[in-house]
């Protein structure tokens, strides 16, 4: 910050004076803070962090097509919903005198898992040599983990997912 002044005087009169303020900036910066991946339908709410707020003139963020609402001219540009899987990116874009700034932050919003399989049968004798029952796993969603487990006196698993 700098601050000009004059001062004018002649013999006469008083002395008179005006002062003004130059601002000295540089280009903005903006970071978006890491956004979680999310399960099913979501409702989220991204933030970011600025240099020096009050030397912005503009924010702009852009969400993704899916979002619900799909933009914001706000430095805290409250919640979005997506109620739709895929991946998404959200961008924030901030601008003063001195140039342009930019940053994105992207997410994935994926499908819960829905735990299903079936038997071939749901009956075994109990013999002397094993019965084996085989199960098919039906279950959808994405990226998956599976853990098994059978209880019973003998139960025994083999392979699968």
């Amino acid at each position: 910050v700098y601050i000009v002044t004059l001062k004018l005087r002649n013999s006469v009169c008083p002395e008179v004076s005006m002062s003004d303020t130059i601002l000295v900036s540089r280009k903005p910066m903006v970071d978006v803070l890491p956004i979680g991946d999310a399960c099913g339908k979501v409702t989220l709410t991204p933030m970011a962090t600025y240099s020096s707020k009050d030397r912005i003139d503009k924010v702009q963020w852009t969400f993704p097509m899916e979002a619900m609402p799909q933009s914001s001219t706000a430095f805290n540009p409250g919640s979005i919903a997506i109620n739709e899987t895929g991946n998404y990116q959200v961008k924030v874009e901030v601008e003063n005198g001195c140039g342009t700034a930019m940053d994105t932050a992207g997410f994935q919003v994926l499908e819960g898992p829905v735990a299903n399989f079936r038997l071939d049968t749901s009956f075994a004798c109990q013999e002397t040599t094993a019965k084996k029952v085989l199960i098919h796993n039906t279950s959808t969603g994405d990226a998956l983990a599976y853990k098994w487990s059978v209880t019973g006196s003998t139960a025994v698993i083999n392979g699968g997912v």
